[in-house]
């Protein structure tokens, strides 16, 4: 049965909308959502000491201090967004900093993310030649509690989901239909040095930079080729085009056929997996259901490819099973998307499946500035 689809109607979800400059911005973040930066910052490195042992580590702190400067100066305004969230949300900037650039997971963490915290993207042309894509953002869903919507002074409006705390973008789509979705992969170089200079672009930084910066999948493509960073990644357009990639340190390798493509958290394929080992990366280890989920949505790829709705490929993507290993939506899902950019380039579908407050329903909520198209 597929899921029933309702534009945004200002209930149901919050969705707050930041415009203006980086101050501005960061400003109205810190005050519209400074619960839940406290939820985060006390869930993520306070209960479990993490902070703590950053604080008391001077080399991380150098790293810091470099990864801030460097990322200013890829991404002008990042930081002082930042600044802006800590005054107006009472936290140190340097906690803040420690939540936007991940410091801890990086330098202490080495274990593998939890096997039920897990993303799929999916690109797919429907029977009427549009270009679809659907995506789930695995995570528990109350570290992302909300969508909003951005209206850059100098940028692209967009839609994407939050981390609050930082001035990152999640997966969204923006005012000219481009739409981005990401799985978590990370692919890098078996002998890399966390403390090195230049540790390289954040995941979060760069899908904002995206967002608010390029109008089509070619731009992306260039994007990605001139600032490097580790994810798989789907983008699509309004012009039907798509673009995917599992994104290296040395750039992107392009996977898909043009006309579809299937992410989750694993290489695509085994020669692919096995070239990337010839030329020295490291594979983050694959979960117990990635190629599962893989393996489901290529079967979909190939049964519905050309012959689908976009309510059907979400209806898939929503799917609930707990007991089932291939099922893309699962407890831990904390939305899931869909987009159809050139049919609808101004509505991102979002759906929040284990959040008791959340409607049933696939909200759809407005990419460009103002209350809608």
């Amino acid at each position: 049965m597929s899921p029933a689809f309702a534009r945004y109607d200002g209930t149901g979800l919050r969705f707050p909308r930041f415009a203006g400059s980086p101050a501005s911005i960061g400003r109205a973040h810190g005050e519209a959502l400074a619960a839940d930066i406290a939820y985060n910052v006390g869930l993520l490195l306070e209960e479990n000491g993490l902070g703590a042992r950053l604080d008391r580590n001077v080399r991380y702190q150098r790293w810091r201090e470099r990864q801030a400067e460097a990322t200013e100066r890829e991404f002008p305004g990042s930081l002082p967004e930042i600044e802006a969230i800590a005054r107006s949300s009472g936290h140190p900037l340097p906690r803040l900093l420690d939540l936007a650039f991940c410091g801890g997971w990086e330098h202490f963490e080495d274990e593998a993310d939890d096997p039920s915290s897990c993303c799929s993207t999916m690109a797919v042309r429907s029977k009427d030649g549009a270009m679809l894509c659907t995506s789930t953002l695995d995570d528990p869903w109350r570290i992302w509690p909300c969508p909003a919507h951005y209206a850059p002074a100098s940028g692209r409006a967009f839609a994407t989901t939050v981390w609050p705390g930082t001035s990152w973008a999640g997966r969204g789509m923006n005012d000219a239909g481009l739409c981005l979705n990401t799985a978590g992969l990370g692919i890098r170089k078996a002998d890399r040095s966390h403390y090195r200079d230049g540790a390289g672009t954040h995941l979060g930084f760069a899908l904002r930079a995206m967002l608010a910066g390029c109008a089509d999948v070619g731009e992306v493509r260039r994007f990605c080729r001139e600032h490097p960073f580790t994810m798989n990644l789907v983008a699509v357009d309004r012009n039907g085009g798509l673009f995917a990639a599992h994104l290296t340190e040395e750039g992107p390798v392009e996977v898909g056929d043009g006309d579809s493509a299937a992410l989750t958290n694993t290489v695509e394929d085994d020669a692919l997996a096995w070239r990337f080992g010839r030329a020295g990366y490291s594979l983050y280890p694959e979960q117990p259901t990635s190629r599962f989920r893989h393996g489901r949505i290529r079967a979909f790829l190939a049964e519905r490819g050309g012959r689908t709705t976009l309510e059907e490929a979400a209806g898939m993507f929503a799917a609930r099973d707990a007991s089932d290993p291939d099922a893309v939506c699962h407890p831990l899902t904390a939305y899931v998307t869909a987009a159809s950019p050139s049919e609808d380039p101004g509505t991102y579908w979002m759906l929040r499946p284990n959040d008791p407050d959340a409607p049933t329903a696939f909200t759809g909520f407005p990419t460009r500035a103002g209350k809608g198209d």
